[in-house]
């Protein structure tokens, strides 16, 4: 009894605590600042998608939203409780966001591409220290032939010490925001080196559009 009394009194003092500290950080995976792409993609960006890869494209210990949203602290859950905005459609307003402030894309209504970004594991380790790890595929298709512009994996970190926040759950979301954040900005970083192989890939399916069919008699 003197046990389950002790116990019952460490989780209600942890509530206490956790209930007086300040509001955590908000969800905010937009990149302090984007540069204005220097290299341009003559296509318009008609739209993104950030979602699960499926089952047998993840690695690793693959992506579990649940223990995700867990690890982050159940004050904060979104899908699993089925309320707020999913983190996957919260990643994709911070890649529109990213994307428009670099005009890296023109408004090109003859070719229109989509972004389709597959999360295919989320990892984290450490108490004092916490570290999350994001593992994306980026993909750019040309919406019109559904050919490939651009493919590319990119994984990032983020981290959070223990000075930062006296919470796990806290120091938990503030990695996992910046693991996400470097995951955008290194996807931009990505884009731009390619935009001339994308340009000229861009152009080939242009030229496969125009082609006249031949009749068969």
């Amino acid at each position: 009894m003197k046990v389950k009394a002790i116990a019952a009194v460490g989780i209600v003092a942890g509530l206490v605590t956790l209930a007086g500290c300040a509001s955590p950080p908000p969800i905010e995976f937009n990149p302090q600042q984007v540069s204005i792409a220097r290299e341009k993609i003559d296509v318009e960006l008609r739209n993104i998608a950030v979602r699960t890869a499926p089952e047998e494209k993840q690695t690793g210990n693959g992506v579990n939203w649940h223990h995700i949203e867990n690890g982050i602290g159940d004050q904060f859950l979104v899908s699993s409780t089925g309320t707020g905005v999913p983190i996957t459609r919260q990643w994709e307003v911070a890649l529109d966001s990213a994307l428009s402030e670099s005009l890296m894309f023109t408004d090109n209504p003859e070719q229109r591409v989509s972004l389709v970004v597959e999360v295919k594991e989320i990892d984290y380790s450490g108490l004092a220290t916490v570290s999350m790890e994001v593992f994306a595929n980026y993909r750019l298709m040309d919406r019109r032939t559904g050919k490939n512009l651009y493919v590319q994996d990119i994984r990032s970190l983020g981290e959070a010490r223990a000075g930062e926040a006296f919470i796990g759950a806290v120091r938990s979301r503030i990695a996992f925001v910046r693991a996400v954040r470097a995951n955008i900005e290194a996807f931009l970083a990505s884009l731009e080196e390619q935009a001339p192989q994308v340009r000229q890939l861009a152009q080939r399916e242009r030229v496969v559009k125009t082609m006249p069919t031949t009749a068969v008699d």
